[in-house]
């Protein structure tokens, strides 16, 4: 039979900090459970990540982007490698927080230093076989330098919400904007 890893208490992600509660078990009760899924699953809480997985067998990837805003508009990078437009993001460093890494992130592959506003949202896939989590903030821009990594980002173009999910290649990415700017 699988087990069911599910990381609570403090949080996951961010761990014990006053500005982000606690996470909440996201297992349902077993009479509430239709089905069992073999991929990763990740539900968002207020400030607060809950992963679980059915027989997670690799190491867990974490990576972290922001959304810059600026008048109106998002910033939106094109990566010649994977020939594609999407908001900035890259894995962890080690010794490294997921917001650390989201402004590290940003300034390398926008040029631009930022101001965390709040987090914005998460979501979760798999990459060969290994799943990832990547967590994103809102962000403002503050200066602008040049592009870091030239070789990772070719392009960075300001946009508005509506171009850019007619742009972004990725529809987990369209999903978290949608969520961010439905209200």
């Amino acid at each position: 039979m699988n087990k069911v890893f599910l990381q609570h208490g403090p949080n996951p992600i961010i761990g014990n900090h006053p500005a982000y509660p606690r996470a909440e078990t996201a297992v349902t009760p077993r009479h509430h459970q239709r089905k069992r899924h073999s991929n990763l699953h990740v539900a968002r809480f207020p400030y607060s990540i809950v992963i679980a997985r059915i027989g997670m067998a690799k190491k867990l990837i974490m990576a972290a982007g922001g959304i810059l805003e600026r008048d109106g508009e998002i910033l939106l990078v094109q990566r010649p490698h994977y020939q594609d437009w999407s908001l900035p993001k890259g894995k962890l460093d080690r010794g490294e927080s997921p917001l650390q890494a989201a402004l590290r992130e940003v300034r390398e592959e926008t040029g631009y230093r930022a101001k965390a506003l709040g987090f914005a949202g998460a979501f979760g896939y798999e990459v060969k076989g290994a799943p990832k989590v990547v967590l994103y903030w809102l962000m403002k821009p503050l200066k602008q330098g040049p592009i870091l990594d030239p070789n990772e980002v070719c392009e960075v173009r300001w946009v508005t919400v509506r171009a850019a999910l007619r742009m972004m290649t990725y529809e987990l990415e369209r999903d978290l904007l949608r969520r961010v700017y439905s209200g």
